[in-house]
């Protein structure tokens, strides 16, 4: 994750008021990152876009939970969500956002290996971060 903020850093700062961000997913399932270093990681990062390159509101999207690996994951991803919106509730520039309709989906989301989204699920990840750009921006 490191090495995406260094290079988007620039890019971010010289082009928006809002920023969505939508990492840590593939951490979840590296066994060597525990979820509560992973969630202070996205917190962390959501405070550097606020406070030092002043960003007027961010959203970080939730971890989807992916079918495919290891049943840790699926808890990890969920305990890392909580942490995050635990950590971010005081935060009136930063907010968790929930993929609607990518939990506990009544469509079948995810190709056979569990982890990529079915062009179903593309589609509603889409609209997802179509919402969330809209609620921040609806924070300006």
């Amino acid at each position: 994750m490191n090495k995406k903020i260094g290079c988007d850093l620039d890019t971010i700062t010289r082009n928006a008021p809002i920023c969505n961000s939508g990492n840590g997913s593939n951490d979840v399932c590296d066994s060597s990152c525990n979820a509560e270093s992973i969630a202070l990681s996205l917190v962390a990062v959501a405070e550097l876009l606020i406070i030092e390159c002043k960003i007027e509101f961010t959203v970080v999207c939730q971890i989807i939970e992916r079918k495919g690996s290891p049943s840790r994951s699926t808890t990890r991803a969920a305990l890392i969500n909580s942490l995050v919106k635990d950590s971010l509730r005081s935060n009136p520039r930063a907010k968790l956002w929930t993929h609607r309709g990518l939990n506990d989906p009544a469509a079948d989301i995810c190709h056979e290996d569990g982890v990529h989204l079915k062009d179903v699920g593309n589609k509603a990840l889409y609209k997802s971060y179509r919402g969330a750009i809209l609620f921040a921006l609806s924070k300006l």
